[in-house]
């Protein structure tokens, strides 16, 4: 569709990330100040309330996060600066992180190697089923904040290591907090940063190609298998792979819902007493 129609659904994506972004973004500045606010002993007038139309009663640094957002976010329309672009995508990213979690791995497979074959196709075999490179195309046409951009790149996107798409973020990100969780659940955080370095190192190899063959390259190509190599690496050497048939059919940390518990009896201990 975005092949076909790109400055339709170009209209209607800033639209959507015009609201989607200012909510999103007021959420973590507003988290951001709470935060500072904690940390710094800040004047406590910004956590009293205020009585708003629609909104109902909120405090004032959250009125300031959402101030500070709306700016952000008409700069961006306005200017489309990279770094503005750049923060948004990021805002856009971290909420996706929040709302989904990942049951199992086998979940984390399907998702990732069915993307990986998407992007293979749509950029080496699309050019010859389209007459043009589709994947390229709908990356360059959508003017919005779908991908993180770097300054200085050329003029042509095939010949540049300027772009990354949301996706390329999201997918992976969603395996490595799944893997974040496993290792809280284990106690060590050996999945985790492996499956950093694994993305990182797979970014590397992906700009590296691009340079050395002049053509677009799918960022999922190298991701995909480098977290899963590091995965099974990681398992293979911790536990002879137990664990990687562990986070395959799904674990539940249920200490958190123990903690919860015992916190209510206590409340209710108190009460009684």
């Amino acid at each position: 569709l975005i092949f076909y129609f790109g400055t339709i659904l170009n209209i209607i994506m800033n639209v959507i990330i015009f609201f989607s972004g200012t909510t999103t973004g007021a959420f973590y500045i507003g988290a951001a100040i709470e935060w500072g606010m904690d940390k710094g002993g800040a004047c406590e007038s910004l956590f009293r309330k205020v009585r708003l139309p629609v909104f109902g009663q909120i405090c004032y640094y959250e009125v300031l996060s959402l101030v500070i957002s709306l700016l952000l976010i008409t700069a961006y329309m306005v200017t489309r600066y990279w770094f503005l672009n750049n923060l948004v995508a990021i805002f856009l990213t971290l909420v996706f992180f929040k709302a989904f979690r990942l049951q199992s791995l086998k979940v984390a497979a399907l998702l990732l190697w069915l993307a990986f074959l998407y992007d293979i196709f749509w950029v080496f075999i699309s050019p010859s089923v389209f007459k043009g490179n589709v994947m390229v195309t709908a990356a360059t046409s959508i003017n919005a904040p779908i991908k993180l951009l770097w300054p200085g790149s050329t003029a042509s996107v095939e010949r540049s290591c300027s772009m990354l798409g949301l996706g390329d973020m999201a997918l992976p990100g969603l395996l490595i907090c799944y893997l974040f969780s496993y290792g809280n659940y284990k106690l060590t955080q050996s999945y985790y940063y492996s499956s950093v370095a694994a993305y990182f190192i797979a970014l590397v190899c992906c700009g590296v190609s691009l340079i050395a063959f002049q053509a677009a390259q799918p960022a999922l190509l190298y991701i995909v298998p480098a977290l899963f190599a590091s995965l099974f690496i990681v398992s293979w050497v911790r536990s002879q792979g137990d664990e990687f048939k562990e986070m395959w059919k799904g674990f539940k940390d249920d200490r958190e819902d123990r903690e919860a518990l015992a916190e209510d009896r206590e409340l209710a201990d108190a009460i009684n007493a």
